[in-house]
């Protein structure tokens, strides 16, 4: 029998896995600025400061949920390599939280900001805990687990929303 051999199947690294997560979460976000269709209701044109929000939001919540999803479900606190990586990516993701604290949205979203603001404190409280456990080699605890479902639940809500206004729909 002569043919070419099955395609041999391999699992995406860990970045490969993060971007695609990402990608996926901006294409169900959507950006605000997509042309809508005919039967959408039209919601008034934004202002540049509104668009730039609607912007920055569909990006932050991708590298959210990127940073998330990163999370090892196994931790080698034994391995001091695997430590220094995993400081460093808490550390991105601490900077990619502060961002969004740091950002002052238009009156029209102050809101949804604020529900932003409370999934990115759990997820923080998961970050620390995280970081305390790579700091000092010891399990960081079923906390951790809480903190990510109950953070990324609260992104998936900012998500829906944004993507409901993006829409034109009504949010509740």
């Amino acid at each position: 029998m002569s043919g070419n051999p099955p395609p041999v199947r391999r699992a995406l690294p860990r970045a490969a896995r993060c971007l695609l997560l990402a990608l996926l979460v901006i294409a169900l976000v959507g950006s605000p600025s997509e042309p809508r269709s005919a039967g959408a209701q039209q919601s008034p044109t934004p202002t540049p400061l509104e668009a730039a929000y609607w912007d920055w939001l569909a990006s932050q919540l991708a590298r959210q949920a990127a940073a998330a999803q990163a999370v090892p479900s196994t931790f080698e606190l034994g391995n001091a390599t695997w430590r220094r990586e995993q400081a460093l990516a808490l550390d991105a993701w601490g900077s990619l939280i502060q961002e969004a604290r740091d950002r002052r949205p238009p009156p029209s979203a102050q809101t949804l900001h604020t529900t932003l603001l409370d999934a990115v404190d759990r997820l923080d409280r998961a970050r620390r805990l995280l970081l305390g456990a790579v700091a000092s080699e010891q399990d960081p605890g079923p906390d951790l687990a809480a903190q990510l479902r109950a953070g990324r639940q609260a992104l998936d809500e900012v998500a829906e929303h944004s993507r409901a206004r993006a829409e034109g729909r009504p949010t509740t």
